[in-house]
């Protein structure tokens, strides 16, 4: 059985293959960088995700880059506002091999740069949430 370490190493390996892409919606290259690796393993607060959940995203990650490089309408869309300025966070969603996948892209500051940020397999739509964020 793999332990820990193994599938770290393996999400390690798999992040590093993916190359930077150019999403349509945006017009502008979206980076995979540390920051989507950490949260990949880091839920916010600096919680550790669990193995199991590691394991799910790990399995959905190289779909990411197919989801951004073909996207044209969004999903999700949100702002927080923090002392550093505005962060937006803007969620593809797409059923890819019977698969449904969030990509999740973040922008620190007005101008700032995209970077990946997370993919949320097996995603659940929410009425509450999808009704305050819909984009039309």
């Amino acid at each position: 059985m793999n332990t820990e370490e193994e599938h770290i190493n393996t999400l390690k390996q798999v992040y590093r293959n993916l190359s930077n892409i150019t999403c349509p919606y945006f017009q502008k290259e979206v980076v995979f960088n540390s920051k989507g690796f950490r949260h990949l393993l880091y839920k916010s607060g600096n919680r550790k995700r669990d193995k199991k959940e590691i394991e799910a995203r790990t399995a959905v990650l190289t779909l990411a880059q197919g989801i951004l490089n073909l996207t044209t309408t969004i999903q999700e869309n949100e702002v927080r506002i923090s002392e550093n300025g505005a962060v937006k966070f803007f969620g593809f969603i797409a059923i890819i091999e019977d698969f449904k996948v969030k990509v999740v892209v973040k922008q620190d500051g007005e101008n700032g740069n995209l970077h990946f940020y997370s993919i949320i397999p097996y995603f659940v739509t929410s009425p509450k949430r999808d009704t305050k964020n819909i984009i039309v």
